[in-house]
């Protein structure tokens, strides 16, 4: 398995997740949603934050810890990412994004990281 493709992705979650800790306002301003409620900021620091958290730290328990449990882990984060790729792909046909960024920008984000840990768990 190539650790580093895994560490790469796992490095991006973690900015993600830092990200949204810090600046729950600015994760969804960019798609046109405010965050103007402490619940809101909260469900945004749990999503985004604490679960990217956690994501990123399976990740690098993957890369980095018991070989025997790395490929079903990383196998199963790239499933999630090609989940919201689709996700996002079916919206998308049902109602036509204004513009690349974000939704555009952010498919192509996911589906490069879901492409990038099925190489690393299958090479």
């Amino acid at each position: 398995m190539s650790d580093a493709l895994v560490l790469i992705v796992a490095a991006g979650f973690a900015v993600m997740a830092l990200g949204a800790l810090a600046r729950p306002r600015e994760v969804l301003a960019q798609f046109g949603v405010a965050v103007d409620t402490a619940e809101g900021r909260n469900e945004v620091r749990a999503v985004y934050g604490g679960f990217g958290l956690a994501v990123a730290a399976l990740l690098a328990v993957a890369a980095l810890g018991d070989p025997s449990t790395s490929e079903g882990i990383v196998v199963a984060v790239a499933f999630a990412l090609a989940g919201m790729a689709g996700g996002r792909l079916i919206s998308s046909a049902l109602e036509r994004p204004r513009s690349a960024y974000p939704v555009w920008v952010y498919f192509l984000i996911e589906v490069v990281g879901a492409a990038a840990l099925l190489a690393a768990a299958w090479a």
